[in-house]
């Protein structure tokens, strides 16, 4: 398990390698823009009933293309691994078998979603900013009742989120600072009790312009 969840974390920080490999421009405002960071998400709602801490095992990026001063529209994408082992106790299966084991509760979710951003004040300075991005969630789920595997599931379900926060340049003009951003996640679902895999979420990244 520790190792499907390694070769998704891999597969996701290929994408970031990628986007890092496009050669920036260093004059002007860049119109085509990056951000990468660091993401802490809690579950919400029923999905608070499996998953009961938040995943500090994150990250989120986003290219953005600006079609004004203020507005831009990109593409989001991240990873969050979320993991909980309960205590031993009697559990029933499919069949309505009693059953004396260690459940342990293995999600991730990678997020990939169409994202606008609307920001407030002037190029060059501290610039608040709304967003709200609509798209899809991979979710990989697997339920473990001891080292037997009770249910699994890898699919792709609709996600949405609203996003608010501020970007800090490191200097006065300067096209590369400090992003700091809450969202709530919208991500809808259904397989073994979990309705919703829906969750707050805090971030802190990077920004910086990729080309003009």
């Amino acid at each position: 398990m520790k190792k499907q969840t390694n070769m998704k974390a891999r597969i996701v920080c290929a994408i970031v390698v990628g986007i890092l490999c496009i050669p920036a421009v260093n004059y002007g405002q860049s119109r085509l823009r990056a951000t990468l960071g660091y993401s802490v998400a809690g579950p919400t709602g029923d999905f608070s009933k499996v998953i009961e801490k938040p995943s500090f095992r994150g990250w989120r990026g986003a290219v953005e293309y600006s079609l004004t001063p203020a507005a831009s529209i990109g593409l989001g994408f991240g990873f969050q691994d979320f993991y909980q082992k309960n205590d031993r106790k009697v559990y029933t299966d499919g069949e309505g078998q009693d059953i004396s084991g260690v459940v342990t509760n293995s999600i991730q979710t990678i997020p990939v979603m169409i994202k606008g951003k609307y920001k407030f004040g002037e190029e060059g300075g501290i610039r608040p900013f709304v967003g709200a991005g609509i798209g899809g969630n991979v979710v990989f789920n697997e339920e473990l009742i001891g080292q037997f595997r009770n249910n699994s599931e890898n699919k792709v379900r609709f996600a949405a989120e609203p996003e608010i926060g501020v970007f800090i340049p490191f200097r006065k003009g300067g096209e590369t600072g400090l992003e700091l951003s809450g969202a709530y996640t919208f991500a809808p679902y259904n397989l073994s009790g979990i309705k919703n895999l829906n969750t707050w979420g805090v971030r802190a990244g990077i920004g910086f312009g990729l080309r003009r």
